[in-house]
């Protein structure tokens, strides 16, 4: 209830979390030392700046990650859009733009 949450909030307010506009920032600011995890974020930009020498390490949880689509397309011929839920829904019905 109410009373759970007020606790939650509380314990994370004290661990000074930083919210971001982007998902590219998280990254971003580790490598610059303004935090010492990110948690989310884009997952290629943390691979390029491994490759590049920067200090980090991607580490992923043991019972595993959820799945976060964006939106994305398929170009052909004709370039039909093929919305990111139809790759997951069970219907599988494609919505063309």
């Amino acid at each position: 209830g109410d009373e759970v949450g007020k606790v939650m909030m509380s314990q994370l307010a004290k661990q000074k979390v930083m919210q971001v506009q982007s998902a590219t920032e998280p990254p971003k600011k580790m490598v610059a030392g303004e935090r010492a995890i990110a948690v989310d974020g884009g997952e290629y930009l943390p691979i390029l700046m491994r490759e590049k020498g920067d200090p980090v390490e991607i580490v992923y949880p043991t019972e595993g990650t959820p799945l976060i689509t964006g939106p994305s397309g398929i170009c052909a011929r004709h370039c039909f859009m093929i919305r990111a839920d139809w790759r997951t829904s069970s219907t599988r019905t494609m919505n063309r733009s």
